[in-house]
């Protein structure tokens, strides 16, 4: 077999189905499609600026006319319309534009009026199959008369003489059975206004103009021009912006002018994750191309959003996303590098505005600068910390510590210890719970040349080690140690503080992985490296350590007192390592807290000298008749009755009277002796 060259045939209601389902998502694109090729008429038609044109306005229509039980949608321009061999070139050629073909002549050509046509692909009208399954095109150059091109979404076409009162186009949609409700004049008017709002030449839908106010850098004698500052609320999505930025052009060694516009603005407060910011509207040639891209900010950028204009963009072919290419990553840095130099103006000119914007978004700025050195050296000394004196900026702390180290804990249970240790040594703790605000110190430590002290090692300067502990208080530390606690003899402040437990956060990890795995909370897979994990971790387990206070009076005394070996001076160390044990900071658990409740309460009694309540003393019918010489029936009776000296003389004397027959005073009497009385005979 010789070899031949073929011809590729196209299905077109396959590549129908393909638009549909693959290359748009929303079959609403149809209609910014048709506006924009409308568009690009009208402004094909100015840049021609015949002679005859001078009274020519540009406009362009969207009507539903009512013929017959199907919905009609009906798209008409005045613009410069097409002749009949361009019918056949461009509405009957898929992949071919005549706005394509005019823009490479002008941007040949230098012309400016290249950056104001839209269309780039030659398939939009192609899109108008998405909604409706006949499609007529109506449509008469200068000079020419006006023909009708009709497609019902098959391989073939039809082209028919046809009347128009004027050159320019008209795109009339038969709007399929089953997407009625897109040919609603109100989904047509939503989906015309979201893509079209900013186009220069007028649109009316349904007689209402659509875009009637003009971009800030778009201002022209027939519309009023939006401010920047009612671009950015309108494209906000977290609320009324505190600072808003416009964009603007730049020169490229390559591009030369890059026509560079829109509005960055940044709301009062964001969340990391949650709420967290950084996507954009992006125009391309004043259409709106998609009302969010996460990728053209910086990745830095998260707590701003807003709306840029760039025709060095280049959208996709369904031109619903931006192609992630050079001229992205060039744009991207060039707003980049606008938005740090308006940071740093608003520093200067509005320290209010500047200190809320970094206060309302502290967490992501820790986060990101951490990681992006630009945005770091922007906001490092600006951006505030939480701290045991209050929120601070870092330079703020490092004034008030007085010494080249930060201090910090980042868990809770670390916190009340170590705020209690360095508060009196007038040391400020930062406290880095927060997320972002570890990195973020360790990427200031860095750079500035300082120490990061977390856990209350000896080294760290706020605890002396004693090296040669006396005998009083080596016997006072052994009786603290345990088998899952060792006691350091140290020095430190405050002197009133007898002694404080440090837990490891290593032991901490340790206890909750072990504790999630006995507890059956893992996966096979997870459970087994968390085996592994546990062996590995077992030659270097973790310990909590006791540090006992040789600087403390009572620790002194204790130690003195410990040669006697007194149960009492026992009970009050052990009073110091349940106080020590409640410092820890640790995660208690209600058991463990009742066994130091009742470590506690032990020991109080033996420094209180608690005994074994003492016996009642028996009241007999001798002692009765002896002291108060009452008859001996009236003495059994008083035994009989109260049977001891406590309840006896805790008695009413009136009652005691009344039921023996005896007279108050004796009564009375009888209350006295048995209160006074050593012992009963």
């Amino acid at each position: 077999m010789t070899a031949s060259l073929e011809r590729l045939d196209l299905d077109l209601p396959g590549l129908l189905e393909l638009l549909g389902g693959s290359l748009y998502s929303d079959p609403r694109v149809a209609y910014r499609e048709l506006i924009q090729n409308a568009h690009d008429a009208c402004t094909r038609r100015r840049v021609a600026a015949a002679a005859d044109d001078r009274g020519w306005r540009p406009r362009i229509e969207v009507d539903f006319p009512s013929e017959g039980p199907r919905r009609l949608v009906r798209i008409q321009d005045n613009g410069e319309g097409l002749e009949p061999d361009e019918i056949r070139r461009f509405l009957a050629t898929i992949g071919r534009g005549r706005t394509r073909e005019v823009r490479r002549l002008l941007e040949a050509s230098g012309d400016e009026d290249a950056d104001e046509l839209v269309g780039q692909f030659g398939v939009g009208l192609l899109a108008a199959f998405l909604v409706a399954d006949r499609v007529e095109v109506t449509t008469q150059g200068r000079g020419v008369a006006a023909h009708r091109w009709i497609c019902e979404g098959r391989q073939t076409y039809r082209i028919e003489a046809a009347e128009r009162d004027e050159q320019g186009t008209t795109v009339q949609l038969r709007i399929r059975e089953d997407h009625e409700e897109l040919g609603l004049p109100a989904i047509v008017r939503d989906a015309v206004h979201h893509y079209a709002r900013y186009l220069e030449h007028p649109i009316f839908v349904a007689g209402e103009r659509i875009n009637a106010r003009a971009l800030p850098w778009r201002c022209d004698d027939e519309r009023a021009s939006l401010s920047h500052e009612e671009l950015a609320a309108t494209w906000s999505s977290a609320g009324r912006p505190i600072f808003v930025l416009p964009l603007r052009p730049f020169t490229h060694p390559r591009f030369g002018e890059v026509a560079l516009h829109g509005v960055l603005s940044v709301p009062e407060a964001s969340v990391v994750s949650l709420g967290e910011l950084g996507e954009v509207a992006v125009l391309i040639r004043h259409m709106l191309v998609t009302a969010r891209d996460r990728d053209l900010l910086p990745p830095w950028a998260r707590f701003v959003d807003g709306l840029v204009d760039c025709p060095l963009l280049q959208p996709t072919a369904s031109r619903e996303q931006l192609r992630r290419d050079e001229r992205m990553e060039l744009v991207r840095e060039a707003i980049g590098a606008q938005l740090l130099a308006g940071l740093g103006a608003l520093q200067r000119e509005r320290p209010a505005v500047w200190r809320q914007l970094v206060d309302g978004h502290r967490a992501l700025l820790k986060q990101w600068s951490a990681r992006h050195r630009a945005l770091f050296d922007a906001i490092a000394d600006h951006v505030p910390f939480a701290t045991t004196r209050g929120e601070m900026t870092l330079p703020e702390y490092l004034e008030a510590a007085g010494e080249p180290v930060i201090y910090y804990f980042s868990e809770e249970q670390e916190a009340r210890t170590m705020a209690l240790l360095l508060e009196a040594t007038a040391r400020p703790v930062v406290d880095a719970q927060w997320f972002g605000d570890l990195p973020f110190l360790r990427v200031y430590a860095r750079c500035f040349g300082l120490r990061l002290v977390r856990e209350l090692e000896a080294e760290a300067g706020v605890i002396t080690a004693v090296e040669r502990p006396s005998d009083g208080l080596r016997r006072v530390a052994a009786r603290l140690a345990t088998d899952e606690l060792d006691v350091q003899v140290a020095r430190f402040d405050p002197r009133s503080l007898p002694a404080f437990v440090q837990t490891p956060s290593r032991l901490e990890v340790q206890r909750e992985v072990r504790g999630a795995a006995g507890r059956g909370q893992l996966h096979a897979a997870l459970a087994a490296l968390t085996s592994d994990y546990l062996e590995r971790e077992a030659p270097r387990q973790a310990r909590r350590r006791l540090f006992l206070n040789a600087s403390c009076p009572l620790v002194q005394m204790l130690g003195e007192a410990s040669a006697a070996g007194s149960r009492r001076v026992d009970a009050a160390i052990d009073l110091v390592g349940a106080m020590a044990r409640t410092l820890s900071g640790e995660r208690l658990s209600p058991a463990r807290m009742l066994e130091i409740i009742a470590e506690l309460t032990s020991a109080l009694e033996q420094l209180l000298g608690a005994q074994a309540p003492v016996a009642a003393r028996p009241l007999s019918a001798r002692w009765a008749m002896e002291q108060a010489g009452l008859s001996r029936a009236k003495a059994e009776s008083l035994r009989a009755r109260y049977g001891s000296l406590e309840a006896l003389a805790a008695a009413d004397p009136a009652t005691l009277a009344e039921q023996l027959g005896i007279s108050r005073t004796i009564g009375e009497a009888l209350t006295r002796l048995a209160a006074h009385a050593e012992e009963t005979t």
